[in-house]
């Protein structure tokens, strides 16, 4: 006796993504809150390599794949997501408003430069795989702390 199938192929090639976007929103959240901590420097900076991670592998592993039609919302949805689990921190910093913002805007740049080689290379799919790797993931990332660094001398 054989099972019904309740699923198509493409929803099964695309569980793992929920998975994938859950952990950046969990990254994404755990950054706010040791930066508005007041950690230090290198504790943002595991943290920004952490997402850098989910989103390549959400970008390589899901992005590439997914039909052009999807991808506008696609990027929306993960914006709103990443807004709404910043709200608390916006909630107790209203001034890291517009570094929350531009944060998500870092992360959203890697499916503009995604959905750029898509277009660019249509239909080689292989290259597409290759030249994704050289996307920057939160390169030259700013962690919004020049006014609230100082530096410390040592006797």
């Amino acid at each position: 006796m054989r099972l019904k199938k309740t699923q198509t192929e493409d929803d099964v090639r695309f569980l793992p993504i929920d998975h994938e976007v859950k952990q950046l929103l969990d990254a994404f959240e755990k950054y706010l809150s040791i930066r508005n901590e007041g950690h230090p420097v290198c504790m943002l900076q595991n943290a920004i390599c952490g997402m850098r991670g989910i989103l390549g592998r959400i970008v390589s592993d899901y992005f590439l794949r997914l039909p052009e039609d999807r991808e506008p919302d696609f990027c929306a949805t993960l914006a709103t997501l990443l807004g709404e689990r910043a709200v608390h921190c916006i909630e107790k910093h209203p001034d890291d408003a517009d570094y929350v913002e531009y944060t998500i805007g870092e992360m959203l740049m890697a499916f503009e430069y995604a959905q750029e080689l898509k277009m660019r290379f249509r239909g080689d799919t292989i290259l597409q795989r290759l030249l994704v790797a050289d996307i920057p993931l939160l390169e030259s990332f700013d962690f919004g702390l020049r006014e609230k660094l100082r530096l410390v001398q040592c006797a």
